[in-house]
């Protein structure tokens, strides 16, 4: 999800919407790993990972959930 979140925030979004891009099967996987992906989950996969400046900046909740919500802007935008 961060990754996707750093790429959408520098304006590399695809030239359409995800649900387009991807088969009924993707897209719905995709949206069910983002919503099923927790603060705890990212707290404890990837917050642990990051170097300083990026933990301060993206290693917080409220971080998190905007982070979580641009990529779910992203996925459902024109769906």
């Amino acid at each position: 999800m961060l990754d996707l979140a750093i790429l959408i925030r520098g304006g590399h979004s695809p030239p359409a919407p995800w649900s387009t891009l991807l088969d009924n099967k993707d897209y719905a996987q995709a949206l069910d790993c983002l919503l099923s992906l927790g603060w705890d989950d990212y707290a404890g996969q990837v917050v642990e990972f990051l170097n300083d400046d990026s933990r301060e900046e993206f290693g917080n909740r409220p971080a998190w959930e905007r982070l979580h919500n641009q990529v779910l802007n992203a996925l459902t935008a024109n769906a």
